[in-house]
């Protein structure tokens, strides 16, 4: 902020300095570039009204854009590094059982688990109270090791009550050092002062604050534990716990918000951009136009049409030039300190092109639509899906439950339940991952959650998109046709056979008024006939 200030405060200086500089290179450009350096010097406090938008936009949108990119780089490093689970658990009623951890210990193949209680804590940092993440273990030192690589640095890390770790940024920035306590405000605005046992690296992938359980579940409107991390043992084995992801699932569904994010600044810093640009030209055209008598003088002295042409052009690219390099050095000496206080490293990183990189965790656009970055770019020229660029099931798994965010069942009840209940459904019958991946999306389509364009584009191979579009019902369209499409498309019945199964149970239908009941359950057998299922 200082430095966009300064540069508001000192504008005509700047500009003639910049003109000076940056027309060196025109003097031997031709009579319109030369021409264009010595006005840009005579007439610096005018350069300096165009100049100055440039820089502020260009530094606001810089920092903008790549203090969330460089984060979101930090973090999918950290992730990558520091989950060594091979399964989190979660529920889609945001706590777990209280008996989840125990039971969890005694399944077959299960080397160590963790309960993690989500929150966040206040920590003073340059006088200010600073929200940090904290989680809440309900474990072993030794178990949380095996399933989370905290990278700790100094101190040892033990989990005992009245102890607390922290990661090295949010120590430094609160001036403490290990075997100090430490003061924070609970979640509940309680004070404490838990002494440091340990500091370590991984704080921004994972959490920066760790602590014992114990000392977060009086200060929290829920104290059950909102993720179970389990080394060992299978998904399936797993799965009456609560909802099963692998590493690659977790980390996908933990970058959904932080896409959200990234498109908000984009389009805060396209937005400033645009009015950096309408500043530039307004003051640009103003400019020419009380230089009409100096650009007649020009014509009267000899200077053809095309030379003043030229000479204002170079003038409107030497402010931009001058504009985008020092709102980029502003944004420079902003960030690289802002990274190292946030990641202990400098390093400024770009958005990456998205024709250059493959993003096989589209977020839908807000209020339900095509996807961000749907996965076009993972095939190749001909379109074709290939084996290593396809979605895993992890992935479209977390793809589903974003899209389906905040709808609800006939019955009330949260609609990811019944997407993994018809997925669950598909695997006990002997479906195949093309059809599992058809059940997470059977009906993202017909419920207007993801748009048909997505499903042409994504990263899916095209017997799962055949599948989905199958049993994706059409306005006005006849049960029998509707009947027919699925029985031709391979793949598609076992899909809608699960479906069925589900929509049908008697638990769901139960909850409903008798009418409604009724109808259903006539409406469903009435499909099985037309499908052919018995029983």
């Amino acid at each position: 902020m200082l430095f966009m200030l300064a540069v508001a405060l000192l504008g005509p200086l700047i500009a003639r300095a910049c003109a000076s500089l940056f027309g060196l290179p025109l003097r031997g450009a031709g009579a319109p570039a030369a021409l264009a350096a010595a006005n840009s010097r005579t007439i610096a406090r005018r350069l300096a009204s165009a100049i100055t938008p440039i820089v502020l936009a260009m530094a606001f949108s810089s920092v903008l854009v790549f203090l969330h990119t460089s984060e979101d780089r930090a973090i999918a490093e950290q992730q990558r590094a520091g989950i060594v689970a091979d399964h989190i658990v979660t529920s889609d009623e945001g706590a777990l059982p209280p008996d989840s951890v125990r039971r969890a210990g005694r399944t077959p193949g299960v080397i160590a688990a963790v309960g993690l209680l989500r929150t966040s804590v206040l920590v003073r940092s340059s006088g200010v109270l600073t929200p940090v993440s904290a989680q809440g273990v309900t474990g072993s030192a030794r178990d949380l090791a095996a399933v989370q690589d905290l990278d700790v640095g100094k101190g040892r890390l033990s989990l005992k009550p009245g102890e607390i770790a922290l990661d090295a940024s949010v120590a430094e920035n609160a001036k403490v050092r290990v075997g100090e306590r430490i003061r924070i405000r609970l979640p509940d605005g309680t004070g404490a002062t838990p002494l440091v046992a340990a500091r370590y690296g991984r704080g921004l992938g994972l959490s920066q604050v760790t602590l014992h359980r114990g000392d977060l579940a009086g200060h929290v409107s829920s104290a059950f534990d909102t993720e179970l991390w389990v080394k060992g043992g299978t998904a399936k084995a797993l799965a009456p716990l609560g909802r099963v992801m692998d590493r690659a699932g977790h980390t996908a569904a933990q970058s959904v918000d932080r896409e959200l994010n990234a498109w908000a600044n984009t389009v805060m810093a396209a937005v400033l951009g645009g009015f950096a640009a309408v500043a530039a030209v307004n003051t640009l055209v103003m400019t020419v136009l009380d230089r009409r008598g100096e650009l007649g003088t020009l014509r009267l002295l000899g200077s053809t049409r095309r030379q003043v042409l030229r000479m204002v052009r170079w003038e409107a690219l030497l402010v931009a030039v001058a504009g985008i390099a020092l709102g980029t050095a502003i944004a420079l000496a902003t960030l690289v300190p802002m990274m190292r206080g946030l990641t202990g490293r400098g390093a400024v990183h770009p958005p990456a092109p998205l024709r250059l990189v493959r993003r096989r965790d589209p977020r839908p656009r807000p209020g339900r639509g095509q996807p961000a970055g749907a996965g076009g770019a993972a095939r190749g020229d001909t379109g074709a899906v290939t084996e290593t660029s396809r979605m895993t099931l992890a992935e479209v798994e977390a793809t589903a439950r974003a899209a389906h965010t905040g709808q609800r069942d006939k019955a009330g009840r949260p609609y990811a339940e019944h997407l993994r209940a018809v997925a669950e459904g598909v695997r006990a019958r002997g479906g195949d991952e093309e059809q599992i991946a058809a059940a997470w999306l059977h009906d993202a389509v017909e419920d207007d959650a993801l748009s048909a364009q997505w499903l042409r584009e994504a990263a899916l191979s095209s017997r799962t998109k055949d599948i989905v579009l199958a049993v994706t019902k059409r306005a006005g369209e006849p049960p029998e046709a509707y009947a027919a499409r699925i029985l031709a498309t391979p793949g598609a019945l076992l899909v809608k056979e699960s479906d069925l199964a589900h929509n049908a149970d008697p638990a769901r239908l139960a909850v409903l008024d008798e009418a409604t009941r009724k109808r259903l359950t006539e409406k469903y057998a009435r499909m099985r006939a037309l499908l052919g299922l018995v029983g």
